[in-house]
């Protein structure tokens, strides 16, 4: 067998992992939703007529990371991909997927503050930088990555959100997470001056849908809501949370299922569906039924994710 004194990492995550979240790993938050055995093998969370019940539980069970260092040191002699026009010489080596390696950069020219929703940044150049891109904003202690969901004009770039403030003249750089790997993400022969230091990448779990489980007897639903949540800790400081599904219907149906349960999926949208990599997160699925005349038996979900552990 092939050994390597160093690892091998793949930049790609794969598209196909699922992880299911059976009846039994819910919790009735509000009202009442008994674990029944309907027959062998039938387990569901029964819901009476005329009842509100909110159902919850974590996904934060499953194997996240906060991305690996990078580690590729070949960085020798000449030869390096040329910049792009109006960056500083070597700074913009093209790496992993075309993409450049810590460029473009700008600074902030006024204070910004945290907030779950999308924030617009003023900065002194907005040029060169792309729509779903990763930037690095800030350093140090302060230090955060988003992604840029618009850039609304010359002077501003617009990102998902933000975890904490940040002054005038904050540093902002798209390709934190890009390596000096070629396109295709190999290992790139000897190339050269500047050393391209190792920079983390995201790794671990991205949640990209969910597929919702549940029968409809007797009469429709007066409603039935979910979403996906993630809470975010910081030592003595406030609970941040954020909806990556927002609540609501999300296009699942109220009718009689006469013919057997629903099985229908609900996507996680961009810029929500990107890896999860902070390390204070937890994560909750709340589905929330209200039953008029009829009644619902409630089987789980099933958790859609991309995945690098590699």
């Amino acid at each position: 067998m092939s050994r390597s004194a160093n690892r091998l990492d793949c930049d790609a995550p794969y598209t196909d992992g699922r992880d299911s979240v059976t009846a039994l790993d819910f919790l009735s938050a509000a009202g009442s939703a008994p674990f029944t055995k309907n027959a062998p093998g039938d387990f569901s969370l029964n819901i009476a007529s005329s009842a509100t019940v909110s159902l919850v539980t974590s996904i934060s069970t499953m194997i996240y990371r906060l991305g690996v260092q990078d580690a590729l040191q070949e960085a020798f002699g000449s030869g390096g991909t040329p910049a792009p026009v109006g960056s500083q010489a070597g700074e913009a080596l093209f790496g992993a997927q075309g993409n450049t390696i810590g460029w473009p950069k700008t600074t902030t020219t006024g204070a910004i503050s945290p907030s779950a929703a999308n924030v617009a940044i003023p900065v002194t150049a907005s040029a060169g930088f792309t729509v779903g891109q990763v930037v690095r904003v800030d350093s140090g202690a302060s230090q955060e990555y988003q992604t840029i969901v618009a850039i609304p004009n010359a002077t501003t770039l617009t990102v998902a959100q933000l975890q904490y403030s940040h002054g005038s003249f904050t540093g902002i750089t798209q390709g934190p997470f890009t390596t000096p790997a070629q396109n295709v993400g190999s290992i790139p022969p000897v190339k050269g001056y500047p050393f391209q230091a190792p920079v983390p990448r995201p790794k671990g779990i991205a949640f990209t849908a969910f597929g919702f489980r549940y029968q409809v007897t007797g009469a429709a639903l007066t409603s039935i809501n979910v979403s996906f949540l993630r809470s975010i800790f910081t030592n003595n400081g406030p609970l941040t949370t954020s909806s990556l599904v927002t609540l609501g219907a999300n296009g699942l149906p109220t009718a009689v299922s006469a013919t057997g349960p629903y099985d229908l999926v609900v996507p996680v949208v961009s810029p929500n569906n990107g890896f999860q990599v902070n390390d204070a997160a937890d994560f909750w699925l709340e589905v929330d039924i209200v039953t008029a005349a009829g009644t619902c038996k409630f089987y789980g979900v099933d958790a859609y994710v991309s995945y690098n552990y590699n």
